[in-house]
């Protein structure tokens, strides 16, 4: 992302606001290059892993890990390959935080 207008175009779901979650860094964002095939994301969004809850938009995955990012089966490797789409993961403090910087 270049700018605050690119930025701001990347939607990002934030549905996961317990405070224990953020507290305990299991909150992550996985942004996607390009926008995913929506028959892909409800292909993926079929399946579900243990201890993991995700809520996916064309263009991020917003990951709740139990356990923690490091433990996780949903994890960056596994939505570029169902997805098929370049992607990043960043945390909910890192995502805040460029938020912040852009916006402001």
């Amino acid at each position: 992302m270049k700018d605050k207008t690119d930025f701001k175009k990347h939607s990002r779901p934030k549905p996961f606001n317990e405070k224990e979650a953020l507290k305990n860094n299991q909150i992550y964002f996985v942004l996607l290059k390009n926008g995913a095939n929506q028959q892909l994301i409800d292909t993926f969004n079929q399946e579900t892993y243990p201890n993991e809850e995700f809520v996916i938009t064309k263009s991020c995955v917003c990951l709740f890990c139990q356990k923690g990012y490091g433990k996780a089966k949903v994890n960056n490797n596994l939505l570029e390959q169902k997805l098929r789409v370049s992607a990043t993961t960043r945390n909910y403090r890192t995502v805040e935080m460029t938020e912040s910087t852009f916006l402001t």
